[in-house]
């Protein structure tokens, strides 16, 4: 059975921005797909409904793929979304519909800073344009209290 969310509690580490357009989700590595519609999407994660009989396990990844139409309500509000997520929680399957709250992710296993700026710009381009994130820096060896004869 799913997580409860509770409303009073925010997990969000930045600003959410909202969104409403139609797209497929599909277990990673499966066949069949079913229809999500988003609600919310930040830099890092994505709250959406699907139908409650078909909404994805707790801890499963899940594509996110494209829904290609000509009808403007489904595709009006759209941007583009990462290849995967991870499902964080849902609040239950009681209602013909259920909210899924996953973490975005680039590609298999990593999320990448510039990655996460595209998303957001995207998401709200109405915001002032802010630079894009940089990677920390790589140590060095000697900074990093690794000797040469350790690697």
């Amino acid at each position: 059975m799913g997580q409860c969310a509770s409303a009073s509690v925010e997990r969000r580490s930045e600003p959410r921005y909202p969104k409403a357009f139609a797209f497929w989700i599909r277990l990673t590595g499966g066949r069949r797909r079913t229809s999500g519609w988003m609600l919310d999407i930040s830099t890092r994660g994505a709250a959406f409904l699907t139908p409650a009989t078909e909404a994805p396990p707790v801890g499963a990844r899940i594509e996110l793929i494209e829904m290609q139409s000509s009808d403007r309500v489904v595709r009006e509000g759209a941007c583009p979304l990462p290849q995967f997520a991870r499902v964080l929680r849902h609040d239950g399957t009681r209602g013909v519909t259920c909210r899924v709250a996953a973490r975005l992710e680039a590609d298999a296993d990593a999320e990448t800073d510039v990655g996460r700026y595209r998303i957001a710009t995207m998401a709200c381009p109405h915001l002032p344009t802010t630079p894009p994130l940089v990677p920390p820096p790589v140590p060095s060896p000697a900074t990093s209290g690794i000797s040469v004869s350790q690697r």
